[in-house]
Parts: structure tokens; sequence; C-alpha cells
């Protein structure tokens, strides 16, 4: 039975004017009193170094194609000019791409004649699911991959209901799609069910072929590999064979661990089965329909990824949140008195679950979050600034939850081409499958080529302060932390050759836990010790001759290297 449409509201535009600036400030001053997490500080400095002339092999020795941090170019150059909180970097970029991508999801609907308390509705959860949910999250380059991909589904959509899209929709939509499988190719799935839904549909493959959108998004595609082939043939050549052969090894979290996310869309999928029929839910009908969707196809992609992390389920966490927001307005708008109360009501239930459900969002288990002053503050942060004197470091863990600190201390630099040391956890995971005596030299003389490019680091940057952690070691019937990593290193000659010119100066034990701290309802202690070596100031290196300026603001310059 089809119900009567509500189009009206009760309160004026200027309203919802003043909720959404509300909102966004209150949102905004928690998210910029955060710390930016390792990974948006480890692709900041990709950027900077990339901006400075660096390449993959040489200054960034990084996992993910540039995309990854060339999508943080548009609000780059404000960056230590202009705004010097790189959290308001990160806002300022996605709040970019949402506009963006909310202009074109407003001239779908518009398309579709939706009733605008339909796009109220559809909004609030764009805006909800894209903010306050994310928490610390926010940014990353997978709600990028989201972003881009709802315009690019809606358009899809639209072509399989027949419906005329003007080029100036179209286009956009398009190369969006095709931009966000560029960012990430594990997302090929969403356009690759899409035409070949088109394909069933219509029996065409010529007419499918010659369709403007297909076009558009295997130019983008094309013309993005010709990109990396010209711009960076080291990714192509060097990174990507060791990604597939090193990094992929590394699991460091089950992919079972985040699927709980993942209520949300059956919560959708069980509100919808009560969404009665009428004109105006039609439409909203085959939007709920398109989130659910595409928030169950996107957990493909992030269990193609392996590796469990957070920011790896934004898209179809994010998603199952819009949808379920999307249903439950959708039941509010038919039986509710007015339309405010069917747009407010799910989104004042979503923020009240964020109190209650593991995932906190921007709220985080007592007593919260690290604010940026606390993340300066750590131990190892201070220890790092004390004892650096020429403003130069090197932190060789393996897996630093610091790579941020050089963006908050701005005289601080990170002497390393690395981020996660992951071609050494790859090597060393390959090690221990070793089975015969000649797979582990000829894998310990790869170890040893990796080994020689901190060398390399070393010799170029002449850091002032090295960080070599300790890790304890299964087997050995000690539960203390042991030196075996340092002791592998210094099984390089170079390698000990350079440290010649270092000596011990301080043993620090800190929990690495306060990195995580709200993240869990019970704090999650991880206790670390690392050796602090300090370079003898007699042996060449001091902050004038430095390869990099400690002067605030000062970019890690590349040099040139004997290294091919």
């Amino acid at each position: 039975m089809k119900t009567k449409e509500k189009t009206d509201f009760l309160l004026p535009p200027v309203f919802w004017g003043l909720l959404f600036i509300i909102y966004s400030v209150v949102w905004a001053g928690l998210y910029l009193d955060l710390p930016i997490n390792t990974d948006f500080g480890w692709l900041l400095t990709c950027l900077e170094r990339f901006m400075a002339g660096g390449t993959y092999t040489r200054d960034f020795y990084e996992t993910n194609p540039p995309l990854s941090f060339l999508i943080y170019l548009p609000a780059y150059p404000l960056y230590r000019t202009v705004i010097d909180n790189p959290g308001a970097i990160i806002l300022l970029n996605t709040a970019l791409y949402m506009g963006f991508s909310a202009v074109l999801l407003w001239r779908f609907m518009k398309l579709h004649n939706y009733a605008t308390p339909l796009i109220y509705g559809v909004f609030s959860a764009f805006l909800l699911a894209n903010t306050w949910i994310l928490g610390s999250s926010f940014g990353q380059k997978d709600q990028i991959v989201l972003i881009f991909l709802l315009p690019y589904a809606m358009l899809q959509v639209s072509l399989l209901a027949e419906k005329a899209v003007p080029g100036t929709l179209r286009i956009p939509s398009a190369l969006l799609g095709g931009l966000a499988v560029c960012i990430k190719p594990h997302y090929i799935v969403v356009p690759a069910l899409f035409i070949t839904a088109r394909y069933f549909f219509n029996r065409s493959l010529p007419k499918l072929i010659k369709s403007p959108d297909i076009i558009i998004f295997v130019l983008t595609g094309l013309a993005y590999l010709a990109f990396l082939r010209i711009a960076f043939p080291d990714f192509m050549e060097t990174i990507l064979p060791q990604v597939a052969d090193l990094y992929s090894a590394d699991e460091p979290f089950p992919v079972t661990a985040r699927l709980p996310l993942a209520l949300y869309t059956g919560a959708a999928i069980f509100l919808a089965l009560f969404l009665a029929e009428s004109e105006g839910t039609r439409r909203l009908k085959i939007t709920l329909y398109t989130l659910i969707g595409l928030s169950l196809l996107c957990i493909l992609p992030y269990y193609a990824q392996n590796k469990g992390l957070m920011y790896h389920a934004i898209p179809f966490y994010a998603l199952g949140v819009m949808a379920f927001m999307v249903a439950l307005f959708g039941l509010l708008y038919q039986a509710a008195k007015n339309a405010e109360i069917a747009i407010l009501a799910p989104f004042i239930l979503v923020l009240l679950l964020t109190f209650i459900l593991p995932y906190r969002g921007m709220i985080g288990y007592p007593p919260g979050f690290l604010s940026k002053e606390e993340f300066k503050n750590i131990p190892y942060h201070l220890t790092i600034k004390e004892k650096a004197w020429n403003g130069i470091y090197l932190d060789l863990d393996l897996k630093p939850f610091n790579l941020a600190l050089p963006h908050y201390e701005k005289k601080l630099r990170q002497a390393s081409r690395f981020g996660q040391i992951w071609p050494l956890i790859g090597i060393n995971g390959l090690y221990s499958q070793a089975r015969t005596e000649k797979d582990r030299k000829e894998i310990s003389a790869r170890m040893d080529g990796f080994i020689d490019l901190i060398v390399e680091d070393i010799k170029r940057y002449e850091p002032s302060v090295i960080l070599i952690p300790r890790y304890k070691v299964d087997g050995i019937g000690s539960d203390e932390p042991q030196k075996k990593y340092y002791e592998r290193l210094l099984k390089n000659e170079n390698f000990a050759t350079a440290m010649k010119d270092y000596e011990l100066a301080q043993t620090l034990s800190f929990d690495k836990g306060l990195y995580d701290r709200g993240a869990y309802a019970k704090h999650k202690e991880i206790p670390f010790t690392t050796d602090i070596f300090i370079r003898k100031k007699d042996n060449g290196a001091n902050s004038s001759e430095s390869p990099i300026s400690p002067e605030e603001g000062k970019q890690l310059k590349p040099q040139e290297t004997d290294h091919e």
C-alpha cells in the first residue's frame, strides 16, 4: 500500500544550517586535538620528500602506489605556510573531496526527483558516517576511496535504470570511480559488478564498450599506469615486485577481527524488510539497496588486503552505517509527524551508539584518546628530542608508531627511507620458513641488501641518534626483550662499520600501548625497550653541516647517492 508523502519541513532552512555548523565545529574541534596517526605521518613525509625531488627507492620506500600520498596534494601547499597543524591539512583535504562528492550525489538525487527531506536524510547519513564514526581514521585513503565510489555507484544505478545522465554528471562520476580503483586496485570488484550487471541487462557488448563512462573509467586507469611508468619507474620495477613477495606475507591482525563492524549492514538489511512502498521511498529504497550492496561488496577488498587493519574496514563500515541510518530514516519518514524527527533521530541514535559499541568513533574509552600535547610528551619522543643534537634521528623500529613526530616537532627529521621497515619483516618470515641451508643463505644475503640501504641512509643524513629496539624472541625461555635484532644488523659489515661512529647512551623502556590509549575498553600494555645510540660529535656530523636543515618548516631534502 502506498503512503502519503511528507515534503514540508516545520523548521526553516536556517535551522539545518545552524545544526550543520554546530556539529562541524564540535567534531572538528575534537578531531584537531588528536595527533595524526603514524600512517598519516608517513604519507605526509612521503609527499614532502616527493615534492622535494625524492624518489621511491631512495627517499620513501613505500608499499602503496603514489596516489596514496598524492591525494593529499590539494591542501598541501598550505602546510607549514598558512596551516601548521597536519591534522588541519588532512581535514581540509578530505572536506574538499567530501564536498565535491556531495555535490554530485545531490545532483543525482535531484535527477531522480528526490523530495527535499529524503535528500536531507541521505546527507545526514553521509556526514556522520564520514566524520564522527571514523574517529582518528578520518581522511585515510580508504575513506577517500569510499567518497569517490559513492557518485560512481549512483551513476551506475542511474544507467541501469536507463536514466539519461548529463555529461557534466557522468564524466566526473566516472572519473572518480577510476581514481578510486587507482588508489586501491582491490576495489575493482565494484565497477566489475556494475559493468557485468549492465551487460546482463543490455546484452550488447559493443554498446557497453562504447559507453562514455566505461571509456572514461578505462582511460583513467591507463593514464595512471602511464604516469606510474614515466614518473615512478622505480615503484613499478623495484617496489611492486617486492610488495608481492615480502609485504603480503605480513598479517598483523586476523581479518575476522573487524567483521563485527558489518553489524550495521545487517541491521540495515533487517530494517529494509519493513520499509513500505511509496513514491518517495521507492527512490529511497534504491539508495538503501545500493548502500547495502556496496557495503557487502567492500568486504571482499578488505579480505583481499589480508591485514585486518581498522582503516581497511572503513568502506564497508561507513557504508553500513549510512545504510542503517537511511533505513531508519525511511521507517520514521513514513511514521513520524514531521520530517525533522525522521532526519535527526537516526543521527542522534548512531551518535549515542558510539558511547556503547566497541568502536567509539570520536569518543574513545576513558581516559580518552591522546591529545597532540600528550603525544609530543611521550617519554620516547622527549628522549629523541633531547638526544638528537643535530635534529636528525633514525628509528629502526620495524613497526614504528611515531612516524607523525616530525610533523609536531618541527626541528626533528627521521633520516630513513623506510616508514615501516617492511622488507625486513617479510624476509624474516621467509627465513623462518626456509628448509635448506642454501635457501637460508640466499635469504640472509637478501636481508643484507636491505640493511645496506639503512647504512646508506646513515651515511647520507648522519643522524645524531639511532634507536634500535629490543624484541622478545620465542623459544629461548625468557620474556625479556633481546638484542637479537641489533646483533643481526651488526653481522652486516657495512652496518657494523657505520655504528663505530656511535656509542650506547641509554636503554629506554616505555609502554607502546600509549599510542592506542582510548581505543580499547581495557588498556593494552605493550612493553617496548630500545637502545639509544648517540653519534660521537668528533665524527663529522654537526647541525650546521647536516644534509637536513633542522630549521622549523624545512623539508627533508633527498641527496644523490651511489646506490642504484
